[in-house]
């Protein structure tokens, strides 16, 4: 952000063309809400009130507004109060970047609060400033930001004794917040601030992740957390490296993310490891996991449309929108395991089948942890603090029959269909979903595993490349009361018409 200027006032209309070549910063497109004073104050070293003194032309700043959208005004400002960097009485240049539509109309005469960096020019000092940024017209209201609650403020903190407060809120942000207020915070972290100068500073968050270093001395600073196990900084500003004066205070709410596990493995009734080794269209067999509180009542969101983002209590049996419950899935591996990455401290319970479209084709009763149907006998699994819960053994409570569907896909004279897509849909489904899928091998044969008592259509599905025709071939419902086969799937030409 210190790019010399190496030009004389007069020349506006060559200044405003080095912004683009020197690729000096400009104000964001759309400005946010600016940073809290306090902060605003720490992180610069220019810090006054200023009267515009003189302005460029107008034809010159015309010719600026045609630099892309990129815009900069550089106007010369007596100080007349100082509360960093500056002598009252000094006249400095005060160099804006903006857009187009967040330009400071500055006129002679006008006051401002200006926190800015400074580029040194053959001894004079030109304030590079952002238009998005703490610049506040005094006297004027409607701004983002009322620099006279500012200047009293300031006035203060020049007259407090010096040290610099670096304080926040350690945030532990996985997956979820299922707590009635929101963000929890993390107890027990050190937040570490380590200098350039050779300083640190330390502090240990409180119950509800707030931490506070108090009398840190200007300079370079970058700042780390020592997490407990399982827990990892999860902040994209972990290296950043920020740089404070004297006085004021940063604000930092680093984000702490859970690497523990809930991990384990499926069985049927006979103890062996549930797994079909079926190719599925859709995700398969899914393991839930719910947030719930201590009782093993499942947190979801309030209905009502604008009411705060939290967690209430909501019984099991509540027949609404269940996208609403905090939960996410995982699928089962090989040998029935499954593993779930990533789950911040709370209760949780888990469950297999509890969502009947997405069970896909296997017909599994909803089963709560450690394998029971009724959930006020489910086991409430409780995740502490940097701790994974693994080894879990699930029963389910079903018997799966698989039963196979075997056949072949011919054209109209015989001959057997390479590559066919075949299809095998579910009743139970909504809409006959799809739910496996398999390519014919080079004798026009296919596979599908069903289960005993469920009925499916199978539908063949061929598109010919040299000709550019479609073919299909669709079964009439099939219950399964054993194997099913072998088919013989003749695929006739597809309707142009039919969707």
């Amino acid at each position: 952000m210190h790019h010399p200027l190496r030009l004389g006032f007069g020349f506006f209309l060559l200044a405003a063309l080095l912004v683009a070549v020197l690729n000096l910063p400009v104000a964001a497109s759309d400005c946010q809400e600016p940073p809290p004073v306090e902060e605003t104050f720490a992180v610069h070293p220019m810090v006054f009130v200023g009267r515009v003194v003189a302005v460029p032309p107008k034809s010159i700043e015309e010719m600026r507004q045609a630099l892309g959208g990129l815009c900069q005004d550089v106007v010369e400002v007596s100080v007349e109060e100082s509360f960093r960097g500056l002598a009252v009485g000094e006249r400095v240049r005060l160099v804006c970047n903006y857009q187009r539509d967040h330009r400071p109309q500055f006129a002679r005469g006008d006051r401002y609060l200006v926190y800015g960096q400074v580029d040194e020019d053959d001894g004079r000092r030109s304030i590079l400033v952002f238009s998005c940024d703490r610049l506040g017209r005094l006297g004027v209201s409607g701004q983002a930001f009322q620099p006279e609650d500012d200047l009293a403020y300031l006035r203060k903190a020049v007259e407090a004794p010096p040290g610099v407060t670096f304080s926040g809120r350690v945030i532990d942000r996985t997956r979820w917040y299922p707590t009635a207020d929101g963000p929890v915070g993390l107890p027990k972290v050190t937040v570490e601030v380590v200098g350039e100068n050779g300083l640190t500073y330390e502090a240990v968050s409180g119950e509800n992740g707030a931490y506070n270093i108090t009398g840190m001395k200007p300079g370079t600073y970058k700042y780390r957390l020592k997490t407990p196990p399982d827990m990892v900084f999860g902040d994209d500003e972990r290296e950043a490296v920020f740089t404070v004066y004297d006085r004021g205070g940063v604000v930092r709410d680093p984000v702490v993310l859970s690497t523990s596990r809930v991990a384990g493995r499926v069985v049927d009734a006979t103890g062996n490891p549930l797994s079909l080794g079926i190719k599925y269209w859709g995700p398969g067999v899914r393991a839930n996991l719910i947030a719930c509180d201590e009782s093993g009542q499942p947190l979801v969101r309030p209905e009502t449309p604008g009411s705060p983002r939290r967690w209430v209590k909501r019984p099991l049996n509540f027949q609404g929108d269940e996208t609403e419950t905090p939960r996410f899935s995982a699928s089962l591996a090989g040998k029935g395991s499954f593993e779930f990455k990533n789950v911040r401290a709370g209760n949780y319970l888990l469950e297999i089948g509890g969502d009947p479209v997405r069970v896909e084709s296997i017909p599994l009763t909803k089963t709560y942890y450690p394998g029971v149907t009724d959930p006020a006998k489910a086991k409430i699994i409780r995740v502490k603090p940097g701790a994974s819960v693994e080894n879990l053994v699930f029963e389910i409570v079903d018997t799966l029959v698989r039963r196979e569907f075997t056949g072949s896909v011919v054209w109209p004279d015989g001959k057997p269909v390479t590559g066919a897509e075949v299809t095998l849909n579910q009743e139970k489904a909504i809409g006959w979903s799809r739910t496996q899928e398999v390519r014919t091998d080079e004798n026009g044969r296919f596979r599908l595993i069903g289960f005993e008592g469920q009925t499916y259509i199978i539908f063949v599905f061929h598109q010919n490349f040299e000709t550019g025709k479609y073919f299909k071939a669709v079964t009439g419902t099939i219950t399964c009361n054993g194997d099913v086969g072998p088919l013989i799937l003749k695929l006739v030409p597809r309707d142009d018409n039919q969707p």
